[in-house]
């Protein structure tokens, strides 16, 4: 990877001025704003997509994890999570460092279950059953909405508000979210889970 220097940038701006077109110019100056950032966001380990699947939901934070730029505007990030009906692994959110905590709040929006005969449901699921034993959260209803926060047990979250907090010393933790579903991929349609970050 080839790192280009702030200064370096500024240079290559007043060059362009002399010997590229309008337009190309624009471009060099989108350039030298953007490049800082991106340097910015690797240099203090920026967290894993939130559409990873990977089944590690725990790792050791280093201590790249555990800086903050002081002086940096407060941001409070906010995300809408798709949990659709076919990802059989789940979706997740991003990590939590130690002490930091995630809002969930589940929407209205609906699946089906890919059940012949039946109707859409929402992320309660089907009231009234209890799931067996081969389903991801047996006992919980059937086809509802399902979260686990880092290596723990799948818990039922269906259309309740929720607050992960990551208590573990060392480590960063994120929530994986699911449909409790033992046949994921014959239905249709996603849940939407409203997450809120912590501000930095």
């Amino acid at each position: 990877m080839h790192i280009i220097a702030r200064d370096e940038i500024a240079a290559l701006q007043q060059e362009g001025k002399r010997t590229m077109p309008k337009r190309n110019r624009r471009v060099s100056r989108l350039l030298a704003a953007v490049i800082p950032a991106l340097l910015a966001s690797i240099a203090i380990g920026a967290p894993a997509n939130a559409y990873e699947t990977s089944d590690a939901d725990v790792v050791v934070a280093g201590p790249a994890a555990q800086q903050q730029l002081l002086g940096d505007p407060v941001l409070c990030p906010v995300d809408d999570l798709l949990v659709p009906e076919g990802a059989g692994s789940g979706v997740v959110s991003e990590w939590l460092q130690y002490g930091e905590t995630l809002e969930v709040s589940p929407y209205d929006d609906q699946i089906w279950a890919g059940i012949w005969f039946t109707g859409w449901n929402g992320p309660e699921g089907w009231v009234g059953t209890s799931a067996p034993s081969y389903y991801p959260l047996p006992g919980a209803p059937k086809y509802s909405l399902i979260a686990r926060f880092g290596d723990g047990p799948y818990e039922y979250l269906g259309s309740s508000d929720r607050s992960f907090t990551n208590n573990r010393p060392g480590y960063l933790l994120r929530v994986r979210f699911r449909v409790n579903d033992d046949k994921p991929g014959n239905g249709d349609g996603a849940f939407k889970v409203f997450l809120g970050y912590p501000c930095h």
